[in-house]
């Protein structure tokens, strides 16, 4: 730096003053004719810049109002969507008064809510529930369960007919139950109609246009959507379940926006124009800042018809009936054409005025919805936006006139920026045009070599002012990018090492990882995972771990208690799947940690969490069958020890008997008794015969057999003890089955074991049902054989022990049928499942592998 400093002091005429000298002999009369010239064309062209851009303005501004009315019809279709999702969920569920209303808790919802004092809304939103009832009513049409306020209420209302109920004349179970299948019925917006309220004596007549737009106290409007279906059970309806949606959160999505900008405000001024409504696809309007336009009903229940005299100018005028957007001329004639538009499909943007008078421009876009009611339309109805035309205009003038300043600033600084730029280049192109060619090629021809790869440069130069000194530090440059050349290669290399070993390691292991930051947001998985919850990489990415494992509650509970925690925590974790199958894990959860610096100089953690996880469902299901079947061999072995062991006096035994039988022949009273005493060793003798028949593994024969086959030749078998009890036996053989290894003779012995059971507990009246089809399951294809009946069913506590050996209730029987039952399915490489109910009885499930 001295040597530099040395150099530059050398230096008799330096770049400087060689730009000063050459300033002074230069001529700027040609640029400034230039100039002027250039002054004058900016200017027109500012002149047509700023006429465009208006145009352009204006249509962005229609665009952008449209855009925003189509976005909320599609949020207001999404909501409606969401709540068909709520109503066939609850269908699913079993229609309990207290599960009615766990679910009438956990839906809710925030809005804005007017003080119940003064009628203003509050500045703070409130979170109230999604629905004002939800009620269950069973095939006769009597309403069983009704939920209000979150509290089961007493209700035997018959709803068979049409009935008037808090929001008007209904009749949604009688249009139910005309449904086809689930599909739900949709009502349109039901409410008693809230009149304009009166203006007090001695007060000057107030318009509309002259209210702002607060609700008015005890005057809010209260209605209802109503969603109802069917209910099945096993395939056949038991009724009908019912969600009336709170009007309030329909009024959510237009009471509190804007034309433009994302900012909400508590409540719309009906003066400025500026604001949003609903119109059903009748043209009634069902949200509107003013509650007396919104559709509702009279004291009677039944709807005004706008088609009649009845429906008057004056009394829609003074609020005494609701707003029908197809039939107030009176109005604007636009409002049919929109409402029209809106049921035909279409968006748009038109000029209309409030019944105030007040000019507007208003976007409106369809909300596309065909259930219920709506299906003949296939439209709920659509949203309009609009904005005061005086207002709409004045901002795009507003921003034509700033537009107009900025360009003719621009076009000034451009014309300035010109001349300067003229006098410089003019100043080099004449002075200073040699000292710096010769420089400059060289300079060149060096930089072409340092972009080829040549860092040896030898440059010499000696010009006296700074380009030496350039000169100097580019050759110096040089050797330097070749020495960070070096060690950036060498980096580069070792980096490309470590990713791919680390991305080997996280692509090949076992267990699942999955990568997720401090927002619950995922951040990467590994195949194992996406095989895992059966989505690719790029569907997992940009998920919550919220939505994820929205089917394993519990497992989301356990990473939200582990997440605080810095350490590792590795838990087993028994579980459902979303098909309520089991499903065993073996999760870890660490937290990683990276400290990010602050401008300030302060630290910021960003907490990621990375989640192990190992499916071992199939390992614990073989720990099971291993120890069960260790259980077997051993009571087995124990079996064919105490059978032997006994069958051998049993047999002398008897010998002896029977022989002292024949000795007494003359004695009548003596022979009975030992006859009672021989049946008695008989009946022993065949407890033995079982025991081995448990204990011994009979050899296995499969052959290629139809099951509907054996079992055809197994009810030849078992049909007579069925008539003689009064047992109805019932047959459903599926179609077109596979051929499949068995051993028939076993399988027979099986299919007879389950039918003897439910013998045992029919008690001389039920049915027993045999049923065959092909299941498609994630292990592969099976046969699967249901043996069901009506009977009492099992309980709940002995479902887990009815595979075990010795375990019966029936005094009579020794406990080894179902047992012998399922070894034969395990023979077959099968499994057996029951289900049982007391309200419908017990069902095993033989699952047969085809292959």
């Amino acid at each position: 730096m001295e040597t530099e400093k040395k150099m530059i002091q050398k230096m008799k005429f330096g770049i400087l003053k060689k730009f000063l000298a050459g300033f002074l002999v230069l001529s700027l009369v040609p640029m400034m004719v230039v100039g002027m010239y250039t002054w004058v064309r900016m200017n027109h062209v500012v002149e047509l810049l700023v006429d465009s851009s208006r145009t352009a303005l204006t249509q962005t501004s229609m665009s952008l109002l449209q855009a925003r009315a189509g976005a909320i019809a599609t949020q207001v279709e999404q909501f409606l969507n969401t709540v068909v999702i709520d109503l066939n969920m609850l269908a699913t569920l079993p229609p309990a008064p207290e599960i009615y209303s766990g679910f009438y808790r956990v839906h809710q919802r925030a809005v804005w809510v007017p003080s119940p004092e003064t009628g203003v809304r509050q500045s703070m939103k409130t979170t109230i529930p999604l629905y004002a009832e939800i009620s269950f009513i069973d095939l006769n049409g009597q309403e069983r369960i009704l939920i209000r306020e979150g509290q089961p209420i007493a209700s035997s209302r018959d709803l068979s007919s049409p009935f008037l109920s808090k929001f008007g004349k209904e009749n949604f179970f009688k249009k139910t139950m005309a449904m086809t299948g689930d599909n739900p019925h949709v009502s349109h917006l039901l409410g008693f109609h809230v009149a304009k309220p009166e203006t007090p004596s001695g007060v000057n007549q107030v318009s509309d246009a002259e209210i702002p737009m607060q609700p008015v106290k005890n005057k809010t409007f209260s209605g209802i959507i109503r969603f109802s279906r069917k209910v099945f059970n096993h395939g056949r309806p038991v009724g009908v379940v019912s969600l009336a949606l709170d009007h309030r959160h329909l009024m959510e999505f237009t009471q509190h926006v804007q034309p433009f900008g994302n900012e909400e405000v508590p409540s719309p001024n009906y003066f400025s124009g500026d604001y949003a409504f609903i119109f059903d696809d009748q043209g009634w309007m069902i949200t509107h800042p003013k509650p007396w336009d919104i559709r509702g009903v009279g004291h009677t229940g039944v709807l005004v018809d706008p088609a009649t005299a009845a429906y008057e100018k004056d009394k829609v005028q003074a609020g005494k009936l609701p707003f029908n957007l197809l039939h107030v001329p009176f109005v604007h004639e636009n409002y049919a054409t929109i409402a029209q538009q809106v049921i035909q499909g279409f968006s748009g943007v038109r000029q209309t005025a409030s019944v105030g008078g007040i000019p507007r421009i208003l976007a409106y876009a369809p909300i596309k919805f065909n259930l219920g009611e709506y299906r003949e339309t296939g439209c709920f109805g659509g949203v309009t936006l609009g904005v005061q035309t005086g207002r709409f205009h004045n901002t795009v003038n507003s921003t034509s006139v700033t537009i107009r300043a900025i360009l003719k600033k621009i076009a000034h600084n451009y014309l300035l920026l010109l001349v300067f730029t003229g006098v410089i280049v003019a100043m080099v192109a004449i002075i200073l045009s040699r000292n710096f060619t010769h420089p400059i090629r060289m300079l060149c021809r060096n930089m072409g070599k340092i972009s080829r790869g040549n860092y040896e440069v030898d440059i010499s130069i000696k010009t006296g002012d700074e380009l030496e000194i350039l000169f100097r530090e580019f050759k110096s440059m040089g050797k330097r990018l070749k020495q960070n050349e070096q060690d950036l290669v060498k980096s580069l290399t070792d980096l490309e090492k470590q990713a791919h070993m680390l991305n080997s390691i996280f692509n090949n292991m076992l267990s699942g990882l999955m990568v997720f930051d401090k927002n619950g947001t995922i951040l990467s998985a590994n195949p194992k995972a996406t095989r895992f919850f059966k989505q690719s990489q790029q569907e997992i990415t940009g998920k919550t771990i919220t939505d994820l494992l929205a089917p394993y509650p519990a497992w989301l509970e356990l990473i939200r208690n582990n997440i605080p925690n810095t350490g590792h925590q590795a838990t087993p974790l028994d579980i459902k799947r979303p098909d309520n199958s089991p499903l065993n894990l073996e999760t870890a959860i660490a937290s990683l940690l990276d400290g990010c610096p602050k401008s300030n100089g302060s630290s910021e953690e960003n907490r990621s969490t990375l989640l192990i996880f190992r499916d071992v469902t199939r390992r614990k299901n073989m720990e099971k069958h291993i120890a069960r079947s260790d259980k077997l061999v051993s009571l087995g072995i124990l079996a064919a020890g105490i059978a032997h062991e006994i069958r051998n006096p049993l047999t002398g035994i008897t010998l002896m008997l029977d022989d002292f039988h024949d000795r007494i022949a003359n004695k009548t009273g003596d022979r009975l008794l030992i006859q009672r005493a021989l049946e008695e060793i008989e009946k022993l003798e065949n407890i033995v015969n079982r025991l081995l028949d448990f204990a011994a593994k009979p050899a296995h024969s499969p052959t290629l057999e139809d099951i509907n086959h054996v079992i055809d030749d197994t009810m030849f078998f078992i049909s007579k003890q069925c008539r003689k009890q009064g047992v109805t036996l019932n047959r459903e053989p599926g179609e077109n089955l596979p051929r499949i290894h068995m051993d028939k003779e076993r399988i027979r012995q099986a299919i007879i074991n389950i039918v003897l059971n439910a013998l045992n507990v029919l008690d001389h009246k039920g049915n027993i049902t045999i049923t065959t089809s092909l299941s498609r399951e994630d292990a592969g294809t099976f046969v699967l054989l249901s043996i069901a009946d009506d009977g009492p069913g099992i309980a709940k506590e002995d479902i887990d022990m009815i595979f075990d050996p010795f375990f019966s209730h029936n005094p009579e029987g020794f406990g080894l049928g179902l047992s012998i039952t399922h070894t034969i399915v395990e023979e077959h490489g099968g499994k057996i499942t029951v289900e049982s109910d007391p309200e419908w009885g017990t069902c095993f499930n033989i699952h047969l592998p085809v292959s």
